[in-house]
């Protein structure tokens, strides 16, 4: 039988053309959320110290009562508020950050709590989680729980008259095991085929991109698991995710440092009067005599006016003047000064980078008080 020849490199080319067009949409769009992100990320960071660390201030002296419970409300509250934060900066820049050691569940309870307030009273969602046990995990907290709550928002768009949406957690010997399942429509074997592909979608233009599943099995092979997907046509969908568990090594807790001594003088520069008081209060309280600005040009001659200058607390986003500059110039008049940079947005490249201009330490906001403390600490003895 004669053979039939068909050039479909043309093909392949316009499919490959519209793949890179697609991304560079996308990355347009997550590079002009980054920019509303940032700036949003930066001002709740500050608040969410201030209401954190004063809070944490008011637990340390108020005797139990009524007041005490009402301030570790209000830090409980800051701590969500934060996590919510945390959420929507990885969501608008995700960061290829070192691995973290975390519990999975905890991780499905997360997904579980943002996703209930936002589904309405047509949609009933079931997270049963196991009492007691743990799911040890080492990757990415953030990226996983995105994953889920991206599923059960899934799940949501496949019950367009409403329904019920299980997420359910188990352990089964070295795996964790977590499991969404709805009662929506389902996929035909054909939608199931294509199911994980990069931008293949069925929903109407406008509402969906095609890249949801696709994310979720990327996030959960860099875990080291694997994704199954089970669905029929008017039977509903599974999404199992298969989940490699470790055991996480902890850490060594630092030591509380009892300061009993004057430890010098620090200044403080950040754009915001509330912080400045807050800093002046948690350096005030480790030994240090404080001096703070607002005004990112005035720090060099601040510093020059100090008679024993030994800290130096430095926001990262200033106005007129970026951080980095000023940790530059502070450096440049007083090299053996210690100088610690506190910011509510820092990825890994800003740590990178204002390390190399000499900072000793880099705090992400909202920090605790203990935090602080800390981290004054280990500069100042790496120092």
């Amino acid at each position: 039988r004669p053979a039939t020849v068909r050039d479909v490199s043309v093909r392949l080319r316009a499919q490959d053309e519209r793949t890179k067009s697609l991304e560079a949409m996308a990355n347009a769009r997550t590079f002009e959320a980054l920019g509303l992100v940032a700036g949003i990320a930066h001002d709740l960071r500050n608040a969410l110290s201030i209401i954190n660390a004063f809070a944490g201030g008011l637990l340390s002296e108020l005797p139990v009562g009524e007041h005490r419970d009402d301030a570790q409300h209000i830090r409980t509250a800051a701590s969500r508020a934060e996590a919510l934060v945390r959420r929507l900066v990885d969501f608008a820049k995700p960061t290829d950050k070192a691995d973290e050691a975390y519990d999975a569940f905890d991780a499905v309870r997360e997904a579980g709590a943002l996703c209930k307030p936002a589904l309405g009273p047509r949609f009933s969602l079931r997270v049963e989680v196991p009492d007691g046990v743990s799911a040890p995990l080492v990757g990415d907290r953030g990226k996983l729980v995105l994953s889920l709550v991206n599923l059960i928002f899934n799940a949501r768009d496949a019950m367009p008259t409403g329904g019920t949406i299980a997420v359910v957690a188990r352990r089964n010997g070295k795996r964790g095991v977590v499991r969404v399942k709805d009662s929506g429509h389902g996929m035909g074997p054909d939608v199931l085929r294509r199911a994980f592909e990069p931008f293949f979608t069925t929903k109407p233009p406008g509402i969906g991109t095609g890249l949801g599943l696709s994310l979720v099995r990327t996030c959960v092979r860099a875990h080291g698991g694997d994704v199954r997907l089970e669905s029929e046509a008017q039977q509903g969908t599974t999404v199992t995710l298969w989940l490699p568990l470790d055991t996480p090594t902890e850490a060594p807790a630092t030591p509380s440092v009892l300061i009993d001594r004057p430890r010098g003088q620090a200044l403080v520069v950040d754009d915001d009067d509330v912080m400045c008081l807050l800093l002046r209060t948690l350096l005030e309280r480790q030994g240090f005599s404080v001096t703070t600005t607002t005004r990112p040009e005035e720090a060099v001659s601040l510093l020059q006016q100090l008679s024993n200058p030994t800290l130096a607390v430095c926001d990262l986003v200033l106005p007129g003047m970026s951080g980095a500059d000023v940790l530059r110039q502070l450096k440049a008049k007083a090299p053996s000064l210690c100088v610690l940079v506190a910011s509510g947005f820092v990825d890994e490249e800003d740590a990178e980078r204002v390390r190399a201009l000499g900072a000793a330490a880099v705090l992400s906001k909202p920090f605790s008080t203990k935090e602080f403390e800390d981290c004054v600490n280990r500069a100042l003895a790496a120092g």
